[in-house]
């Protein structure tokens, strides 16, 4: 078999995102799949990514010797600061959720938590391309005046 068959078995039974939704945002054709437990490596798969994005996020919301992340932090507003606290929330009450699932491993939980983060990223990607933006633009701004650069620690 495989696993895009497999998902495609269960898709309609507990009403998940389409296939190719999912692996357009989280890749999920990328996943070593040993014919067993397919909600579950999509859900792991998902999960990876939240995570990844998580500690992008989190070395800018607590930078610490990243210099950076020092310098992101230091060209973002504490307006823009909460918004990327609350989408990271978001995402990490569902690695959170990730946890108790790893426990449990029934399909109809993996099946609500798989659309669940599908829709999660579906409300946050557009925050987090602005968060991401703005911190790619913090780049381009000219720092030396007067030859001196601003001291980041």
């Amino acid at each position: 078999m495989g696993l895009r068959k497999d998902f495609e078995d269960v898709r309609s039974q507990y009403g998940l995102p389409n296939w190719e939704h999912l692996d357009w945002y989280f890749e999920i054709s990328t996943t070593e799949y040993n014919d067993f437990f397919p909600l579950r490596c999509i859900r792991r798969k998902m999960i990876e990514k939240l995570v990844s994005t998580c500690d992008r996020l989190a070395l800018v919301l607590h930078p610490e010797q990243d210099l950076a992340s020092i310098y992101d932090n230091m060209h973002l507003s504490d307006s823009i600061r909460k918004e990327i606290f609350a989408v990271y929330k978001r995402l990490m009450v569902l690695i959170r959720k990730s946890g108790f699932y790893e426990m449990e491993g029934n399909n109809e939980g993996e099946a609500h938590l798989i659309t669940e983060i599908s829709r999660t990223w579906d409300e946050t990607k557009e925050d987090l391309r602005k968060f991401f933006l703005l911190m790619e633009q913090s780049w381009k701004i000219e720092e030396e005046k007067n030859g001196k650069v601003k001291y980041l620690g």
